[in-house]
C-alpha cells in the first residue's frame, strides 16, 4: 500500500492507494521507463481465473504469480 502497509491483493479496492511508478519518456526503445515511486490510486479491480506458477529465488524463497506477471529486476 502507499503507506507501506501490506494488504492481500484480494482486499484491494477502488480508492485505495498503492505504490506506483512515474513513467518516463521513450528511452532506448522502452516506452515505459520507470523513474520514481509514487502513490497511485486504484481505479478498478478485476479477477480472472489464471494458472499460478512458482518462481524459486536463489535465497530459497518462492514467489507465486500468474505467468504474465511483470517482475521488477
Amino acid at each position: 500500500m502507499a503507506d507501506l502497509s501490506m494488504k492481500p491483493i484480494s482486499e484491494v479496492r477502488p480508492g485505495d492507494e498503492v505504490v506506483g511508478f512515474t513513467v518516463g519518456e521513450l528511452k532506448d526503445g522502452l516506452s515505459h521507463a520507470r523513474q520514481y515511486l509514487t502513490p497511485a490510486v486504484v481505479k478498478n479491480v478485476f479477477s480472472r481465473p489464471a494458472p499460478v506458477v512458482k518462481m524459486y529465488l536463489d535465497s530459497g524463497e518462492v514467489i507465486r504469480c500468474t505467468p504474465d506477471h511483470r517482475c521488477l529486476s
